[in-house]
């Protein structure tokens, strides 16, 4: 907080005042000339500390009123919101990055679950394609997890309507094992939840690039103004 007393401007005009005065006084009372100059100097010092002295006690009994208090916790509050929003635009640009950065091993495990379930669809030798096929898809739930927390969440319990449906989906012609059945039933439902969580993800994804492309132009809005 200010003090309200003009120090400086104040101990300037003491020292050449209370200098002259001493100057003045050592020259009528007959002094040699050689102490009037020390004299006025020490003097012009004294006035000098004193004001200074005077300054220093007056800010130390200085309080900030209720209008210093309104100011500082609005200043306070004014900065933690825009640290807040630059914390939440940096968070938003650090996923979209992460998003661009994912997205060509997102496609390369894209594309092999494509082929991994050509070759499961043909319904043949499943002890072989199917592991094929749920390596393919561990890779792809990793990263979809890492972009979008939760998407694939619930993937591996399927309820009795949905083990009902996908058994429907299955073709009637082909003859299963006990064995190979309950594979392709379950090899249904985690397709059908897959799709889910690529809808998710998309969503995720959507979400994320509009609100970087909203912050950018928030931006360029605020700078231009």
């Amino acid at each position: 907080m200010s003090s309200p007393f003009p120090a400086r401007s104040v101990a300037l005009l003491a020292a050449i005042v209370a200098a002259g005065l001493e100057l003045w006084l050592t020259i009528r009372a007959d002094l040699d000339p050689m102490f009037a100059l020390p004299l006025a100097i020490a003097t012009g010092a004294v006035a000098i500390w004193s004001c200074l002295a005077l300054d220093a006690l007056i800010r130390r009994r200085a309080r900030p009123d209720r209008t210093d208090i309104i100011d500082v916790r609005d200043l306070q509050h004014s900065n933690r919101v825009a640290l807040d929003d630059h914390g939440r635009r940096i968070g938003q640009m650090e996923t979209m990055l992460a998003f661009l950065a994912t997205q060509p091993a997102l496609d390369e495990a894209e594309d092999r679950l494509a082929a991994a379930a050509t070759a499961v669809e043909r319904w043949e030798s499943l002890q072989f394609t199917l592991p094929i096929w749920y390596d393919a898809r561990r890779a792809w739930t990793a990263l979809a997890e890492r972009l979008a927390p939760g998407c694939t969440a619930g993937a591996d319990m399927p309820d009795s309507d949905e083990l009902r449906i996908a058994r429907e989906q299955l073709p009637m012609t082909q003859n299963f094992s006990s064995e190979d059945l309950k594979a392709a039933i379950h090899y249904i439902t985690q397709v059908q939840h897959m799709a889910g969580s690529r809808n998710l993800l998309q969503v995720r994804r959507n979400a994320v690039f509009e609100a970087a492309n909203f912050s950018s132009a928030f931006i360029d809005a605020s700078v231009a103004i």
